[in-house]
């Protein structure tokens, strides 16, 4: 899966540098103007090398360019159908005549150009450099973990703008997280997943960790559920997929989650719902153990301190679901304190304890139809060994609530998200008071940090190569889309993320 989406994002920011390179350029003679040329092309993949030898000595195929090149596509196509490969791969000959042509009339001069040199100069300074907290300049608070802070930042050398999770080594030691911090990191930068926030950059100093991820400036789900107080059925149907690809490539990466909640779930501007918070995450090859999460969330084996695999991941999904459509966690509500105290427990949490263990949801017809209270049932089962997902998220899929929905299109990344966030070029999440400061600032002081401390993250650091070059090619193509070099203003209002007055 990791190298399946290396080699993605790869053709992905190789094309858009080509294609920015290529839309200030003539496209030089065309096909139609070119006589006495035969270009023989070979099934196999072409040769890029640089040698400029185009096709094989296998089987090639040889194409008059005095012919519009359309025809030579159609000759291509002739071809594939004769030999009964049209079914299977009908553009093959199409895409290496095309190829072979751009190779030929464009790839020399653009590997000529100011624009590659620039970017060259850009990768040379990634491969000889150690990235930094001084490599980016940090913007306003967007939220608050269990160690730390997460700002708005902007990289200094792309202009690209990041979300910044500062972690305090001594509040890390101080509540034994050390463990937890490093496998967060090793889980950011292994999984690859279009719908997890994965790793850009990691670094550390000598009192904080750093952890560079992308910011999603559209704000949490638990901001929206606010806001709107539920989901409509299109909306639910949408994260629920999104977040449901998610888990499923963390479960395949060998991870469980343990901390699926709608404020772990980051909307961007567009829309497009992405898992964040890694922190609770770990490796599972066949049970764990321990409680981990958040209370009203955690599943039953997990409270029954029972070992416990993937499938606390499912009951979790199934706690969102619920909340989705009726705007509250079912086992942080009323119905659930109010069972705490039937049961003669007056304590929030031990209540919330208590009616994930025993409490029957009672499900509202004018909020959930019957396929969505079925579905919520059986991920809500508290026997894992009945809950669904047994099969992984292809039971959720079969399941009739999804009827008719076109998961291929969430998982291909096309589909369009049913809500797109106001935009108002600021970030929609809380304010500084309301996200608050530790309480513990003048105790952490007094924690000291050995050499063995410091150790423990000695593999920390990591950059991400396809990350940077994502950013570099973004930023070339701004500038000679505007004509004038990029500055710290102009990166904010082009990806409209967080700026302070």
């Amino acid at each position: 899966m990791a190298k399946a989406r290396s080699v993605k994002n790869a053709k992905v920011v190789g094309s858009n540098l080509v294609d920015s390179f290529m839309d200030d350029n003539a496209l030089g003679p065309s096909p139609v103007e070119q006589t006495d040329t035969t270009l023989c092309i070979d099934l196999g993949e072409p040769d890029v090398s640089g040698t400029g030898e185009i096709g094989g000595a296998t089987n090639p195929i040889a194409f008059n360019l005095s012919n519009p090149l359309f025809e030579a596509c159609e000759e291509a196509l002739r071809v594939a159908k004769k030999k009964g490969t049209l079914d299977i791969t009908p553009f093959t000959g199409v895409s290496k005549i095309v190829y072979a042509w751009l190779f030929q009339e464009h790839f020399n001069t653009f590997k000529g150009s100011q624009f590659l040199k620039k970017y060259l100069k850009f990768m040379h300074f990634f491969e000889n450099h150690k990235f930094s907290e001084m490599d980016f300049e940090v913007f306003r608070v967007l939220g608050r973990g269990g160690f730390g802070l997460v700002n708005g930042c902007r990289c200094i050398r792309t202009g690209r703008m990041y979300a910044m999770k500062t972690m305090d080594k001594r509040r890390v030691k101080m509540n034994g997280g050390e463990a937890m911090c490093s496998l967060e990191k090793e889980l950011l930068a292994c999984c690859n997943s279009n719908f997890v926030l994965d790793l850009k950059y990691s670094f550390v100093n000598n009192y904080e960790l750093f952890i560079i991820m992308d910011v999603k400036a559209g704000g949490d789900l638990n901001f929206h559920i606010n806001e709107q107080k539920k989901f409509s059925a299109a909306q639910t149907k949408y994260y629920m997929a999104r977040v449901c690809e998610g888990i499923q490539d963390m479960h395949n990466a060998g991870w469980i989650y343990r901390d699926l909640k709608p404020e772990n779930l980051l909307l961007d501007l567009d829309g497009t719902c992405m898992i964040s918070d890694l922190g609770l995450a770990c490796p599972c090859k066949g049970s764990v153990e321990g409680v981990a999460g958040t209370p009203g969330y955690w599943p039953p084996e997990m409270l029954r301190k029972e070992p416990y695999d993937k499938m606390v991941d499912f009951w979790t999904i199934g706690v969102v679901f619920v909340e989705f459509l009726t705007g509250k966690c079912p086992f942080r509500n009323k119905a659930a304190l109010d069972f705490g105290k039937s049961k003669g427990e007056s304590d929030k949490l031990l209540s919330c304890n208590l009616a994930v263990l025993e409490m029957d949801i009672e499900y509202k017809p004018d909020l959930m139809n019957e396929d969505a209270i079925d579905l919520a049932k059986q991920l809500l089962n508290r026997n894992p060994g009945e809950r669904l997902g047994k099969n992984g998220i292809s039971d959720i899929k079969s399941h009739k609530y999804f009827e008719g929905f076109d998961w291929d299109s969430v998982a291909d990344g096309s589909m369009e998200p049913p809500f797109v966030p106001g935009d108002g070029g600021d970030v929609n999440a809380a304010d500084q008071d309301s996200i608050g400061k530790f309480k513990n600032e003048n105790e952490i002081k007094t924690i000291d940090l050995s050499d063995k401390d410091h150790a423990r993250y000695k593999e920390f650091s990591v950059s991400n190569k396809h990350a940077y070059e994502a950013d570099v090619v973004g930023f070339l193509m701004w500038e000679k889309k505007e004509g004038r070099p990029l500055t710290a203003t102009q990166e904010a209002e082009r990806s409209k993320t967080c700026v302070v007055s």
